[in-house]
Protein backbone atom coordinates (compact mmCIF):
# COMPACT_ATOMS: atom_id res chain seq x y z
CA UNK A 1 0.00 0.00 0.00
CA UNK A 2 1.63 3.38 -0.65
CA UNK A 3 0.52 7.07 -0.02
CA UNK A 4 2.01 10.45 -1.86
CA UNK A 5 3.99 12.71 0.73
CA UNK A 6 1.13 15.47 0.91
CA UNK A 7 -1.32 12.49 1.77
CA UNK A 8 0.82 11.27 4.64
CA UNK A 9 1.57 15.00 5.90
CA UNK A 10 -2.24 15.66 5.91
CA UNK A 11 -2.87 12.23 7.74
CA UNK A 12 -0.33 13.30 10.59
CA UNK A 13 -1.59 16.77 10.89
CA UNK A 14 -4.97 15.23 11.39
CA UNK A 15 -3.32 12.69 13.97
CA UNK A 16 -1.96 15.17 16.01
CA UNK A 17 -4.57 17.39 16.22
CA UNK A 18 -6.66 14.49 17.38
CA UNK A 19 -4.15 12.38 19.60
CA UNK A 20 -4.14 11.96 23.24
CA UNK A 21 -1.33 12.92 25.37
CA UNK A 22 1.15 9.86 26.03
CA UNK A 23 1.92 8.93 29.10
CA UNK A 24 4.78 10.58 31.65
CA UNK A 25 8.14 8.62 31.07
CA UNK A 26 6.68 6.54 27.86
CA UNK A 27 9.37 5.23 26.02
CA UNK A 28 9.04 5.78 22.37
CA UNK A 29 10.49 2.94 21.11
CA UNK A 30 8.23 0.56 23.21
CA UNK A 31 8.76 -1.31 26.41
CA UNK A 32 11.92 -3.20 25.63
CA UNK A 33 14.52 -0.28 26.06
CA UNK A 34 13.05 1.30 28.63
CA UNK A 35 12.89 -1.30 31.69
CA UNK A 36 9.24 -2.64 32.91
CA UNK A 37 5.95 -1.27 31.73
CA UNK A 38 4.78 1.13 33.44
CA UNK A 39 1.47 0.43 35.13
CA UNK A 40 -1.26 3.21 35.79
CA UNK A 41 -5.03 2.78 36.81
CA UNK A 42 -8.26 5.09 35.76
CA UNK A 43 -11.34 4.64 35.93
CA UNK A 44 -11.90 6.05 32.28
CA UNK A 45 -9.46 7.08 29.50
CA UNK A 46 -10.11 10.44 28.20
CA UNK A 47 -12.99 10.83 25.77
CA UNK A 48 -12.38 9.42 22.30
CA UNK A 49 -13.04 10.88 18.92
CA UNK A 50 -16.62 9.96 17.92
CA UNK A 51 -17.22 6.05 17.47
CA UNK A 52 -20.29 4.23 15.51
CA UNK A 53 -22.34 1.35 15.29
CA UNK A 54 -20.65 -1.69 13.95
CA UNK A 55 -24.01 -2.86 13.33
CA UNK A 56 -25.06 0.59 10.96
CA UNK A 57 -22.00 0.00 8.69
CA UNK A 58 -22.90 -2.99 6.67
CA UNK A 59 -22.29 -6.38 8.15
CA UNK A 60 -22.03 -6.02 12.15
CA UNK A 61 -19.32 -7.65 14.39
CA UNK A 62 -22.00 -9.79 16.16
CA UNK A 63 -22.59 -11.39 12.89
CA UNK A 64 -19.07 -11.36 11.61
CA UNK A 65 -18.68 -13.48 14.95
CA UNK A 66 -21.27 -15.83 14.23
CA UNK A 67 -19.63 -16.92 10.72
CA UNK A 68 -16.24 -17.13 12.64
CA UNK A 69 -17.97 -19.51 15.69
CA UNK A 70 -19.14 -21.57 12.91
CA UNK A 71 -15.86 -22.49 10.59
CA UNK A 72 -15.08 -25.94 11.29
CA UNK A 73 -11.08 -26.82 11.23
CA UNK A 74 -10.62 -30.30 8.67
CA UNK A 75 -11.27 -32.74 11.42
CA UNK A 76 -14.84 -30.93 11.84
CA UNK A 77 -14.34 -29.38 15.37
CA UNK A 78 -15.05 -25.96 15.59
CA UNK A 79 -12.31 -23.93 14.74
CA UNK A 80 -12.16 -21.31 17.73
CA UNK A 81 -12.60 -23.11 20.97
CA UNK A 82 -12.12 -20.12 22.86
CA UNK A 83 -13.85 -16.80 23.75
CA UNK A 84 -14.58 -14.65 20.41
CA UNK A 85 -14.55 -10.69 20.93
CA UNK A 86 -16.05 -8.61 18.00
CA UNK A 87 -15.76 -4.60 18.17
CA UNK A 88 -19.01 -3.08 18.73
CA UNK A 89 -18.11 0.16 17.58
CA UNK A 90 -16.00 1.30 14.97
CA UNK A 91 -14.28 4.71 13.58
CA UNK A 92 -16.11 6.72 11.68
CA UNK A 93 -16.50 5.92 7.92
CA UNK A 94 -15.29 1.99 8.51
CA UNK A 95 -16.73 -0.53 7.69
CA UNK A 96 -16.06 -4.97 8.45
CA UNK A 97 -15.12 -6.60 5.32
CA UNK A 98 -15.55 -10.28 3.86
CA UNK A 99 -11.60 -10.14 4.53
CA UNK A 100 -12.44 -11.70 8.38
CA UNK A 101 -11.50 -15.21 9.24
CA UNK A 102 -11.13 -17.50 11.36
CA UNK A 103 -7.45 -19.74 10.86
CA UNK A 104 -5.15 -22.16 12.58
CA UNK A 105 -1.45 -21.00 13.66
CA UNK A 106 1.63 -22.82 13.97
CA UNK A 107 3.62 -21.89 17.16
CA UNK A 108 6.66 -22.90 18.33
CA UNK A 109 7.71 -26.55 18.16
CA UNK A 110 4.80 -28.58 17.50
CA UNK A 111 2.60 -26.38 19.25
CA UNK A 112 -0.54 -25.42 16.95
CA UNK A 113 -2.62 -22.18 18.23
CA UNK A 114 -6.27 -20.61 16.55
CA UNK A 115 -6.85 -17.42 15.66
CA UNK A 116 -9.19 -14.98 14.34
CA UNK A 117 -9.48 -11.44 12.58
CA UNK A 118 -12.20 -8.86 12.13
CA UNK A 119 -10.97 -6.60 9.16
CA UNK A 120 -11.97 -2.88 9.02
CA UNK A 121 -11.74 -0.90 6.25
CA UNK A 122 -11.46 3.24 6.17
CA UNK A 123 -11.22 5.34 3.26
CA UNK A 124 -8.20 7.93 4.22
CA UNK A 125 -6.86 11.20 2.03
CA UNK A 126 -6.86 8.91 -1.35
CA UNK A 127 -6.39 5.38 -0.33
CA UNK A 128 -7.92 2.23 2.04
CA UNK A 129 -6.49 2.13 5.14
CA UNK A 130 -7.06 -1.25 6.95
CA UNK A 131 -7.10 -1.90 11.11
CA UNK A 132 -8.75 -5.02 13.40
CA UNK A 133 -9.03 -6.79 16.13
CA UNK A 134 -7.51 -10.12 16.85
CA UNK A 135 -7.94 -12.88 19.22
CA UNK A 136 -5.91 -16.39 19.65
CA UNK A 137 -6.13 -19.07 22.17
CA UNK A 138 -2.39 -18.82 22.21
CA UNK A 139 -1.57 -17.37 26.03
CA UNK A 140 1.07 -15.62 25.53
CA UNK A 141 1.92 -14.68 21.61
CA UNK A 142 4.63 -12.67 21.14
CA UNK A 143 2.82 -9.84 20.07
CA UNK A 144 1.93 -8.88 23.68
CA UNK A 145 5.69 -9.08 25.09
CA UNK A 146 7.17 -5.91 25.99
CA UNK A 147 4.43 -3.41 26.30
CA UNK A 148 5.22 0.14 26.29
CA UNK A 149 2.03 0.60 28.79
CA UNK A 150 -0.24 -1.22 30.99
CA UNK A 151 -3.26 0.83 31.85
CA UNK A 152 -6.51 -1.02 33.55
CA UNK A 153 -9.64 0.43 32.33
CA UNK A 154 -12.89 -1.16 34.00
CA UNK A 155 -11.25 -3.97 35.18
CA UNK A 156 -9.41 -4.57 32.09
CA UNK A 157 -5.89 -4.09 32.07
CA UNK A 158 -4.68 -3.25 28.64
CA UNK A 159 -1.05 -3.93 27.21
CA UNK A 160 -0.21 -0.80 25.20
CA UNK A 161 2.38 -0.36 22.52
CA UNK A 162 3.25 3.18 21.40
CA UNK A 163 5.00 4.25 18.57
CA UNK A 164 6.15 7.97 20.13
CA UNK A 165 2.72 9.34 20.41
CA UNK A 166 1.19 7.10 18.24
CA UNK A 167 -0.58 3.57 19.72
CA UNK A 168 0.11 1.15 17.71
CA UNK A 169 -1.90 -1.46 19.61
CA UNK A 170 -4.00 -2.25 22.44
CA UNK A 171 -4.38 -6.23 23.89
CA UNK A 172 -5.37 -7.51 26.86
CA UNK A 173 -5.82 -11.16 27.79
CA UNK A 174 -8.13 -13.62 29.04
CA UNK A 175 -7.58 -17.09 31.16
CA UNK A 176 -8.70 -18.30 27.84
CA UNK A 177 -7.57 -16.20 24.89
CA UNK A 178 -5.21 -12.87 24.31
CA UNK A 179 -6.63 -10.12 22.20
CA UNK A 180 -5.79 -7.23 20.58
CA UNK A 181 -6.88 -4.13 18.26
CA UNK A 182 -4.29 -3.07 16.02
CA UNK A 183 -3.70 0.66 13.89
CA UNK A 184 -3.40 1.21 10.24
CA UNK A 185 -0.20 0.92 8.98
CA UNK A 186 0.48 4.97 9.29
CA UNK A 187 -1.68 4.56 12.59
CA UNK A 188 -4.33 6.62 11.56
CA UNK A 189 -6.46 5.80 13.90
CA UNK A 190 -5.86 8.12 17.18
CA UNK A 191 -5.27 6.33 20.69
CA UNK A 192 -8.56 7.53 21.78
CA UNK A 193 -10.03 5.73 18.70
CA UNK A 194 -8.06 2.57 19.52
CA UNK A 195 -8.77 2.19 22.89
CA UNK A 196 -12.55 2.96 22.01
CA UNK A 197 -12.95 0.13 20.01
CA UNK A 198 -11.25 -2.29 22.44
CA UNK A 199 -13.45 -1.31 25.33
CA UNK A 200 -16.55 -2.04 22.49
CA UNK A 201 -15.67 -5.28 22.13
CA UNK A 202 -17.99 -8.18 23.30
CA UNK A 203 -17.86 -11.75 23.91
CA UNK A 204 -19.81 -13.61 21.09
CA UNK A 205 -22.03 -15.72 23.27
CA UNK A 206 -24.35 -17.25 20.20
Amino acid sequence: MTASESAIQQAVARFEGESLPTPEQQPAGGGSKGGPPKKSDAKQPAPPPPLIDSAVTGVSGEQLAAQLAAQKTKSGKPMLGFPIYYPTMLAPDSSLTDDSRAFPIDGPGDDEYHGYKFVATMPTQGYTAYYGVSGTDWRDPPILDNPSEVKTIDGREYLLSWDGDRLRFAGWKTERGSYWVDNTLLSVLTPGQVLGIAESTRNYTG
